[in-house]
């Protein structure tokens, strides 16, 4: 691995610095491969398009090697695509000394290191990066402050978002929404439908639907993880249903590379996403999507995800925007539900629901992308 270069506490930093020389961001996996895909997304960026020396300190580097196969979860250092990589340790990390710390979702960040932020000449710009919501209240909260009350160190609250009011999506170059062409509705073609969910998702009532209502569906869902295994035990026992069924048919997708799921995407009519990596790059696909968040206790992540639909729905037509709520509330609930009235409705206002979804990602992709919003905050706060 890289080592980063060292500098004495008295050397001096640029006159206006304009970009952190290093960032360093810690990040646990608490959301599956939500965490770990966002945080390496990140790193990545920083260092691909910013030059900026990116060290990604990460307690799961067997999950990110799903996204990232090329790495080697065995090492405690290693260097791929511009990004230094490194297992999470309680005691800290060697030879760091960024101008910029970013603590992904609040997974605090270890103690010796925040003492050893505290100790440096200036002490690092610290950033709490926290999870993607569209709830008022994260707006008001975002670029907040608090002060650790032993180190003194000042730590500032960052929230992805989907308005110029928060720290925006992440976002490379090159990513653009593609031109609208909108999905073959003849029925000689099956509407292709992409479907990566949690273990909990209400996977047999919507294939009920979709087998039940008489247009043809190709479901391509990602396998492993036990959705895959939960898929297959419903196939076996309901063989006979599939024989009478011949326009409804599930097809395995291998898990994918991340550098190679925008293409998955690409190739589909209709989106199933989960966690927060996924539904970005839905939206960027412009093709409509049903959004599944990390399921939360007591459904904890229900208003969150009114809060989106308040969000994307603005300026759908109401007849629309009711078939697009109420499909993507029965899927992030469990529970006896009946798809069948919610998957017919959606399908009657699909042509509008498409074209919303690729004039509302149009309209996303208009505002500054993450990376842009947090290089920006530190050119207004470094110290010097």
């Amino acid at each position: 691995m890289r080592s980063l270069p060292r500098r004495s506490p008295t050397s001096a930093r640029p006159v206006t610095p304009e970009l952190p020389r290093s960032i360093t961001l810690f990040c646990r996996v608490i959301d599956n491969y939500g965490d770990a895909g966002v945080c390496w997304r990140l790193c990545r960026q920083l260092a691909r398009e910013h030059g900026i020396a990116a060290n990604l300190v990460i307690d799961r580097l067997d999950v990110l090697k799903k996204l990232v196969p090329a790495i080697d979860p065995a090492l405690n250092r290693q260097e791929f695509d511009g990004v230094s990589l490194l297992a999470w340790r309680e005691e800290g990390v060697e030879d760091d000394d960024p101008e910029l710390v970013i603590e992904a979702f609040a997974c605090t960040i270890p103690e010796a290191y925040q003492r050893a932020m505290s100790k440096r000449r200036p002490a690092p710009l610290w950033i709490n990066l926290e999870y993607l919501s569209a709830e008022p209240w994260a707006e008001t909260q975002h670029l907040m402050g608090s002060v650790h009350p032993q180190l003194g160190l000042a730590k500032t609250f960052f929230f992805p978002g989907f308005s110029a009011r928060s720290g925006g999506l992440i976002r490379e170059r090159g990513v653009t929404v593609p031109e609208f062409a909108a999905a073959d509705r003849q029925f000689g073609r099956p509407l292709k439908v992409f479907l990566f969910a949690y273990d909990r998702a209400p996977r047999e009532p919507l294939f009920a639907a979709m087998r039940n209502h008489g247009r043809q569906v190709r479901v391509c869902e990602v396998l492993r993880e036990g959705a895959g295994d939960a898929t297959q035990a419903w196939r076996n026992s309901r063989e006979g249903v599939f024989t009478e069924a011949p326009g409804f048919q599930i097809i395995g997708q291998d898990f994918v590379a991340q550098s190679s799921f925008d293409a998955v995407l690409a190739d589909q009519d209709l989106l199933f996403v989960r966690g927060e990596d996924s539904l970005v790059r839905a939206i960027w696909s412009g093709k409509p999507f049903i959004w599944q968040l990390y399921p939360q206790a007591g459904d904890a992540h229900l208003p969150k995800l009114e809060a989106f639909l308040e969000c994307y729905c603005e300026r759908l037509d109401p007849g629309a925007a009711g078939a697009l709520r109420g499909l993507m509330r029965a899927w992030n609930r469990t529970g006896e539900q009946d798809f069948l009235p919610l998957w017919r409705e959606f399908l009657i206002q699909f042509s509008r629901i498409e074209r919303h979804a690729h004039d509302w990602a149009r309209r996303q992709a208009q505002l500054p992308d993450l990376a842009s919003n947090l290089l920006s905050f530190f050119r207004k706060n470094a110290r010097i």
